[in-house]
């Protein structure tokens, strides 16, 4: 699934349009302080003062975006995302938020740009690689969605979710043990990551080591005990662990 779009912005460089008035960069701070603690309804307010003041405002735009997002007004904050762009070309959080909705709608080709054109601006926003080893993968790209994974994990190696990713790809392209390597980092960085101990537990299993997938499926409970693949496999495993101690 496509990351939640959660980040929030401050202020960046607008020169193109001149500069932005003193009293836009307040307001959108304070936009983005309310965005960040989920108070949407004072958080637009704000951004809206701030574009009242430089209209211009690319963060400001991009935040509303944000906002519309949270509400599930995916064509509203697309249409916000892409005015922020024509502000500022150069807004990676946009260029990256609009891809994450492109990808959504299953527009992978557009989504995959995005996340380049984020990463063209900032190479070292770990969350647009991550987005685009995501929409790599689904294209059928699997290489270069492990080379994106693998970036990714190489720019921010305490992040669990890339480690997680790259145990999907793994698995596909048939190397699970190199899989079982990811996500046992995954769940090390991040114990109640109950997906990834899902997945490791699957992998386990696949490889015929019942016993760790028991425990691993059994951690997954303990993660969140509402998941009912969660349940359904911790009692394939332990089926499976009682007939290899059955003599």
């Amino acid at each position: 699934m496509p990351r939640p779009l959660i980040a929030v912005l401050l202020a960046s460089a607008c020169v193109r349009y001149g500069a932005i008035h003193p009293e836009s960069h307040r307001h959108n701070e304070l936009c983005a302080d309310l965005l960040a603690r989920g108070e949407l309804v004072s958080a637009e307010i704000h951004c809206d003062h701030s574009l009242e003041y430089s209209p211009h405002n690319a963060d400001a735009w991009t935040n509303k975006g944000l906002i519309a997002s949270r509400r599930g007004e995916q064509g509203t904050a697309k249409e916000h995302f892409i005015r922020a762009l024509r502000f500022n070309e150069n807004q990676a959080q946009a260029h990256n938020d609009l891809g994450a909705l492109y990808l959504e709608e299953g527009a992978l080709g557009q989504a995959r740009d995005c996340f380049r054109r984020a990463l063209k601006v900032n190479p070292d926003f770990n969350e647009a690689w991550s987005n685009l080893g995501l929409a790599l993968f689904r294209i059928g790209d699997l290489p270069g969605a492990e080379s994106q994974y693998r970036h990714a994990i190489a720019v921010n190696p305490a992040l669990s979710g890339p480690r997680h990713d790259l145990a999907v790809v793994l698995r596909a392209r048939g190397d699970r043990e190199g899989a079982v390597g990811e996500l046992t980092a995954a769940v090390e960085l991040e114990p109640s990551y109950a997906q990834a101990w899902l997945h490791l537990g699957a992998i386990l299993g696949e490889l015929g080591r019942w016993r760790e997938a028991r425990d691993s499926f059994q951690s997954c409970l303990a993660a969140d005990p509402k998941e009912p693949d969660c349940l359904a496999n911790l009692r394939r495993a332990l089926q499976m662990v009682a007939s290899l101690e059955t003599p």
